[in-house]
């Protein structure tokens, strides 16, 4: 019998070889759901995302033993902090239009009120570390 090979043999002891049956829609969307799970970010074990996705918890082991399962999540990770990242820009840019509009005000408490709020974001933002504030 030959190893590591795709044919095996039958009760009648033929050879034949094993059909490739490309997988079904439903595991390669089953696939894609774990993927967006662990990109997630959440702290989640095997079981608990298995259970999620519907598929036993080894099953979701041997799909992380491929890589192309691997460069998935890495994709869906990569697509979330992008996502991330554009959200927080649009609330940053959203919150200086504001406190310019209340700098530009001619009422000197409203801009007053701006500029300390300017102070205590920027404040909070170096206690934080994130000198990458701009990125």
């Amino acid at each position: 019998m030959p190893e590591h090979s795709r044919e095996r043999p039958t009760r009648g002891g033929m050879i034949v070889k094993k059909s490739k049956q490309k997988s079904p829609p439903e595991i390669e969307k089953k696939q894609r759901e774990a993927a967006k799970i662990f990109a997630d970010g959440g702290y989640f074990t095997l079981q608990e995302v298995a259970d999620r996705v519907g598929v036993h918890r080894v099953t979701l082991w041997r799909w992380w033993q491929r890589p192309e399962f691997r460069q998935l999540c890495e994709k869906e990770r990569r697509q979330a902090v992008a996502e991330v990242k554009r959200q927080a820009r649009a609330k940053w840019d959203r919150e200086l239009r504001r406190l310019s509009a209340k700098l530009n005000s001619t009422d000197g408490s409203e801009a007053l009120n701006a500029a300390d709020s300017i102070l205590d974001k920027w404040g909070s933002l170096m206690r934080k570390g994130c000198n990458d504030w701009r990125a």
